[in-house]
């Protein structure tokens, strides 16, 4: 009986050996990709902001604004290496009403979250190109500089890493990126908006921003995101002469809990798949081979001895 019993547990041990760096090389890198049915939301609150109200064409000073994008997953349009997500940003002032609103179609590597260019990505309803990374990191993210896709400029920039934090528990990468003045449009504006006394001005609108995140290294979770956004118009002084918006938007507290959540959770079962599951797996292969090993090399109490059954005492008749 040991002879069998010490065999199977040897086949077994050879393959659990075999299955831990199957694990770590194969099955952790091909489900370490971003989802393709992402459904989320996260909501920014910039407590004191300007705004232009265009509706009524009047500089609102001191209100709190709310951000809310949602992120859906066009399952159809991915596939095994691409995901395509459709992005929906909502702002609004105290009273609920829409003050912009914006659209993004994306689509990205799986695994290093790099733009790809198909699938009818858009900003706003219309064709553009995508580069860089944007709504989540590589997983492994490092602490380098990235390119970070800015959807009101419709291109990517530096995104530098800056520092290690730690946010409801858990460690996370800081990274920054610094958007100067940037000139984003020319518009007709009355004069009498700007303190002119013209019909209508010509005028430039900027746009700078500085986008700060926390990322999970380990998952490319955004657990927390900040931006400093400053548009304006300028004259033909070349002076900021209005505020277009002026906010500093931050994910609430809601927001940032339920992201490090959701790290924490895909972190740890990335973790039994990357490093625990394997040395377990390699461990218990081990030990089921030395177990099965002796059993099968070993006699049993029961195996027949001739030279015993020789020296036995004669029956009597």
């Amino acid at each position: 009986m040991r002879r069998p019993l010490g065999l199977v547990l040897l086949a077994l041990g050879v393959t659990l050996l075999a299955l831990a760096p199957l694990l770590r090389f194969y099955i952790y890198p091909n489900l370490a990709k971003a989802p393709l049915d992402q459904d989320s939301q996260t909501v920014s609150v910039a407590p004191d902001a300007t705004y232009l109200d265009i509706g009524a064409l009047e500089l609102v000073e001191g209100e709190t604004l709310t951000a809310t994008r949602r992120v859906q997953g066009d399952v159809a349009a991915g596939n095994d290496e691409r995901a395509v997500w459709d992005v929906f940003v909502r702002v609004e002032n105290e009273a609920k009403d829409l003050v912009t609103a914006t659209t993004d179609r994306v689509a990205f590597d799986r695994r290093t979250q790099e733009a790809i260019n198909c699938c009818g990505v858009s900003l706003n309803g219309a064709p553009a190109r995508h580069s860089g990374i944007e709504y989540k990191f590589p997983f492994e993210a490092e602490k380098k500089t990235y390119q970070y896709f800015d959807t009101t400029l419709g291109k990517a920039s530096d995104m530098a890493y800056k520092a290690t934090e730690t946010i409801e528990g858990v460690s996370v990468y800081r990274y920054e990126q610094v958007i100067e003045p940037t000139k984003i449009a020319e518009l007709e504006v009355p004069g009498s908006l700007i303190g002119r006394t013209e019909t209508s001005v010509p005028v430039d609108r900027y746009y700078s921003n500085v986008r700060r995140v926390w990322v999970e290294p380990t998952t490319g979770v955004i657990v927390k995101g900040q931006e400093e956004q400053l548009s304006t118009l300028r004259d033909d002084t070349a002076e900021d002469v209005l505020t277009v918006t002026d906010a500093v938007l931050t994910f609430d507290d809601d927001t940032v809990a339920e992201q490090a959540d959701t790290a924490k959770e895909n972190k740890r079962l990335l973790g039994i798949l990357k490093t625990l599951g394997p040395l377990v797996t390699g461990l218990l292969g081990i030990v089921l081979i030395v177990v099965g090993l002796v059993l099968a090399l070993r006699r049993g109490d029961d195996t027949y001895d001739a030279d015993s059954a020789d020296r036995r005492d004669p029956v009597a008749v």
